[in-house]
């Protein structure tokens, strides 16, 4: 009869040695959090809102709240580009954190921030709010068409 003892499942069920051992390279990763999940949104709102006042600063945006029709659609064109820009911008941002070359090469290499950032572990904020414009910008475009 096999015996097996909980000492030993114990002790060897999550360390790295033996995920090595079954030829795993890395721990798995965990699910994100609620607390994530409000981070994404806040930095998705405050792209948004960065993207009105800078639109409206600019005058491209005489009047933000001004809600008719076609008027609409060109705004959201508008606010989802500049969403999507400045998520790209603070994507480059924190590739500096990781080095100066990586936040150089993410600025002049289009896509390489999505790979600094997948590695640093800050991908899903930025892509987050990124996608957020650009689903804006598309719905503002397709409303206009």
């Amino acid at each position: 009869m096999l015996r097996i003892d909980s000492k030993e499942v114990a002790a060897s069920a999550a360390t790295p040695a033996s995920y090595a051992s079954r030829g795993m390279t890395e721990l798995p990763k965990p699910r994100p959090s609620a607390l994530s999940v409000v981070k994404h949104l806040f930095l998705g709102l405050m792209l948004l809102v960065a993207a009105v006042a800078l639109a409206v600063q600019l005058g491209a945006l005489r009047n933000p709240l001004e809600l008719d029709g076609e008027a609409l659609a060109a705004k959201a064109v508008l606010v989802g580009y500049l969403v999507a820009f400045l998520a790209q911008l603070a994507g480059a941002a924190l590739a500096f954190r990781v080095s100066a070359a990586a936040g150089l090469l993410s600025i002049f290499i289009p896509g390489y921030v999505f790979f600094v950032l997948n590695r640093s572990g800050t991908y899903w904020y930025v892509v987050g709010a990124w996608l957020m414009g650009i689903a804006i910008f598309a719905a503002g475009v397709v409303a206009l068409s």
